[in-house]
């Protein structure tokens, strides 16, 4: 048995080996350094199939009891990659789309959940031709999950459709079209990665996340010393930090050390220079995303305000915590999604205007 624990973060120690993920242009930097780099394996026994395990030192074979849901730490890996893949495909450029299919009833039936996600990639193929799509499955509430597509055109026209007519080819509730631009693709990015998502209702069986194949991947550099990590780093800021040691439960001794670090070119993202002082915690800066977060309910409720004290032609509907979008009551017609600020700002001028 492998027991894990998480550390403070700390830098790791030059010569320890890194692997290091370039993504979004190499504006983006996730590193994994492994303390003990001849370890493979924290753990001696692998899945081979099924509900089959082989212990690969001692060659021991046995059967475990399938889990209902998947470990919470598995789901943010999946998540987290993820994420990766869309900032590496999706700059915000024009006809850049997300396209949420959610379940009226609950699915509890993983075989029909797979059917139903296969099903909805083919029949976004046939009618839009071929495509790029990154494909994320998230959960909220137990039992309802929702599919995000991620998707474009390979030719980089415009993907013409409606609400109603995805409605009609999903068969199985609502849809919604959400429009990547460059103001708000790296918050729509974030958000698979954020609190917001419960990693503790995905099931086993499933997959997080998948791709159509012609995506650009992205090409891992292995087996590198973290100094040399660093030099490619250099100019970035360091945005996460996190550290695990993985011990033998029986003995204690530490078969694994892994630190795990993110980092972004400054002029890509505006954050406040993080000293060697700050303590890190999940997958953000704890201090800076509850900042954000009290920021864009002070920026909502400043718009509600507004709205009940105006006879507004527009109704504004808050998709996520930093995230909203506008829509023109009369005809249905809807502005690009945008975040609190700028919404703020946009119904400021729309009153002025009228």
């Amino acid at each position: 048995m492998i027991k894990r624990n998480k550390r403070p973060y700390k830098k790791p120690d030059p010569k320890e080996k890194a692997t290091v993920f370039p993504f979004n242009d190499n504006k983006q930097f996730d590193i994994e350094t492994h303390r003990h780099s001849g370890v493979t394996h924290v753990s001696e026994w692998i899945r081979t199939k099924g509900n089959k395990m082989l212990n690969i030192v001692t060659g021991e074979e046995r059967e475990i009891k399938k889990k209902e849901k998947r470990k919470s730490n598995s789901v943010y890996r999946g998540l987290k990659v993820g994420y990766r893949v869309i900032k590496n495909n999706f700059k915000g450029k024009k006809y850049e789309y997300i396209f949420a299919f959610g379940f009226i009833a609950q699915v509890t039936d993983i075989k029909q959940l797979n059917k139903e996600i296969k099903s909805i990639k083919e029949k976004l193929e046939r009618r839009f031709g071929e495509i790029i799509f990154i494909r994320i499955l998230i959960y909220k509430e137990e039992h309802q999950p929702i599919i995000h597509f991620w998707i474009k055109k390979a030719d980089g026209t415009e993907i013409e459709t409606t609400v109603e007519e995805l409605e009609t080819l999903w068969g199985n509730g609502k849809a919604r079209i959400i429009t990547v631009t460059k103001n708000n693709v790296d918050s729509l990015a974030s958000y698979f990665c954020n609190n917001y998502i419960n990693k503790e209702l995905y099931p086993t069986g499933i997959k997080v996340w998948s791709t159509s194949t012609n995506i650009e991947k992205i090409e891992p550099i292995e087996d590198i010393d973290h100094e040399q990590a660093e030099e490619m780093t250099k100019g970035c800021n360091l945005i996460y930090g996190k550290s695990m040691s993985f011990e033998d439960a029986i003995t204690g001794e530490e078969v694994q050390y892994i630190t795990y670090e993110s980092y972004y070119k400054p002029e890509t993202i505006r954050i406040r220079k993080l000293t060697a002082g700050t303590k890190y915690k999940g997958t953000i800066v704890k201090d800076y995303k509850k900042k954000q977060e009290e920021k864009a309910n002070k920026n909502f409720a400043e718009i509600e305000k507004i709205i009940k004290q105006n006879k507004c032609w527009f109704e504004v509907e808050r998709l996520d915590t930093d995230l909203c979008k506008i829509k023109v009551k009369k005809t249905g017609n809807e502005f690009n999604t945008l975040n609190t600020r700028q919404t703020l700002i946009l119904v400021k001028h729309l009153l002025n205007k009228k």
